[in-house]
C-alpha cells in the first residue's frame, strides 16, 4: 500500500459558498470550492476488512470511486443506510472522493466565524481540527467543516 502524501491544508475564505447538510442529527457546512457534485444515493459494493465509515465503490461514469459515510464516521448513525441520502463528490488532491450524508439543505453563503465549539460539537467523531468555525444561515449554527483535513484523516 502506498502512502499519501500529506496535502497542505488551505481553509476557505471566511466569506464563501457553503454546502449546508444533516450528518446525524448535526448541521455541517461544507466549503462549495471542494463539492464537484451532489447526487441521489448509488449502489455501492463493500469493502472488506474496512470500518463502518467506508461506505465502498460506486461506479461513477466509468471511475471507481471510494465513498466515505460521514454519518458513521462522524455521529456513529450511518447516513448511507438512510433510504433518502444525498453523496456530494469532493475533489481532493486531484482525486474524486464520495461523502455520503443523511440530507443536503441548501448551498449558502455565509460567513464563518472561528471556535469556540462548546455545545455545538455534538459529533462524536468529529475532531476539534476538522473544523474551521460556525456559519450562522436562517437562524441556525453550523460546523463549518475543514472537508481536506477529514478526508486526509479518513484516508490515511
Amino acid at each position: 500500500m502506498t502512502a499519501l502524501a500529506a496535502v497542505p491544508f488551505a481553509p476557505p475564505e471566511p466569506e464563501a459558498r457553503w454546502v449546508l447538510c444533516r450528518c446525524g442529527g448535526r448541521g455541517l457546512a461544507l466549503p462549495l470550492a471542494g463539492v464537484r457534485e451532489i447526487t441521489t444515493p448509488l449502489p455501492a459494493t463493500r469493502v472488506p476488512g474496512c470500518g463502518e465509515e467506508v461506505y465502498g465503490l460506486i461506479g461513477l461514469r466509468g471511475r471507481v470511486v471510494t465513498v466515505f459515510d460521514l454519518g458513521a464516521a462522524f455521529a456513529r448513525r450511518a447516513s448511507a443506510l438512510r433510504p433518502d441520502h444525498r453523496l456530494l463528490l469532493l475533489e481532493w488532491d486531484g482525486r474524486v472522493i464520495g461523502a455520503a450524508v443523511d440530507e443536503v439543505l441548501t448551498v449558502a453563503d455565509a460567513h464563518a466565524e472561528p471556535g469556540p465549539f462548546e455545545g455545538l460539537h455534538a459529533l462524536p467523531g468529529l475532531a476539534p481540527d476538522d473544523l474551521i468555525g460556525t456559519c450562522a444561515v436562517g437562524g441556525e449554527r453550523y460546523l463549518a467543516v475543514a472537508t481536506e483535513r477529514v478526508l486526509e484523516r479518513l484516508l490515511s
